[in-house]
C-alpha cells in the first residue's frame, strides 16, 4: 500500500522544488516525516525517481556542476498529469484499507487551486455518505463479539475522517488556507540551500539546452 503514496509524495516534492537532485527530495520526504506517517522508505525515493524518469513523469538531467555530475530532476507535462490523477484517485474515492495515502494527499493540497481541492473534498464527502448508508443497512447482522468490537474503531476512524472533511470543506469555502496561485501557496524547504541549488540547476539546464 505505500506504493502510492511514495509514488505520489516524489511527485509531488519534484513539483514543488524542481530542479531538484534526488538527495535534495528525500531530504524534504524525511523532513516532513514522510517516513514515519507516509510509510515512505528513504531508499525507495532514488528507485521511485528512476520509475517516474522511465515513464515519462519526470525529466532527468545530467549535469556538470562543478567537479562533480548530478542529476536532476524536473516534472514533465505528463508527470503534472499524473499528480492529478493521483490527487482524484486519493482524495475523491475512499479506502478504508488505506487511510495514510488521504493524508498523503491533503498535506500537498496547495498544489491544486482551491475550486479543485473542494470538488474533490465533496465527491469524497459523498462517497463517504453512501458507506455510512451501506454499512447503516446491514449493522444490525450478528457478528462475533470480538468483530463488532474492532469494527467500532474502524466506523469511529471513518466517522472522524468524515467529520474533518465537512470541516475542511467549510473552512476552505470561506477562504482558509492557500492554494496554488494564491499569495502564501507552496512550501518552504526543510533545506536551506536547496533554493540556491535551484537557482544554480536552472542555469545549468539552460545553458544544456541552448549548447
Amino acid at each position: 500500500m505505500a506504493a502510492i503514496q511514495t509514488r505520489f509524495l516524489v511527485l509531488a516534492a519534484v513539483a514543488l522544488f524542481e530542479p531538484v537532485n534526488g538527495n535534495q527530495v528525500r531530504r524534504e520526504l524525511m523532513g516532513w516525516g514522510a517516513d514515519r506517517w507516509g510509510q515512505v522508505q528513504p531508499g525507495s525515493v532514488y528507485s521511485m525517481l528512476g520509475t517516474l524518469t522511465k515513464q515519462g513523469f519526470v525529466t532527468a538531467h545530467e549535469l556538470e556542476d562543478g567537479a562533480r555530475q548530478v542529476t536532476v530532476y524536473t516534472l514533465a507535462a505528463e508527470g503534472e498529469a499524473e499528480l492529478e490523477r493521483i490527487f482524484e484517485r486519493i482524495i475523491a474515492i475512499p479506502d478504508p484499507a488505506n487511510p495514510v495515502a488521504f493524508f498523503a494527499a491533503a498535506s500537498q493540497a496547495g498544489l491544486l487551486t482551491r475550486e479543485r481541492f473542494l470538488d474533490l473534498l465533496k465527491a469524497r464527502q459523498r462517497a463517504e455518505r453512501q458507506f455510512a448508508a451501506a454499512w447503516a443497512s446491514v449493522a444490525d447482522r450478528d457478528r462475533p463479539s470480538v468483530v463488532e468490537h474492532s469494527t467500532s474503531l474502524w466506523l469511529g476512524m471513518a466517522e472522524a475522517e468524515r467529520a474533518w472533511v465537512t470541516k475542511t470543506i467549510e473552512l476552505v469555502e470561506n477562504g482558509g488556507l492557500a492554494f496554488r496561485g494564491e499569495p502564501g501557496a507552496g512550501q518552504a524547504p526543510v533545506d536551506p540551500d536547496l533554493p540556491r541549488d535551484r537557482e544554480r540547476y536552472r542555469a545549468l539546464i539552460a545553458a544544456q539546452v541552448s549548447s
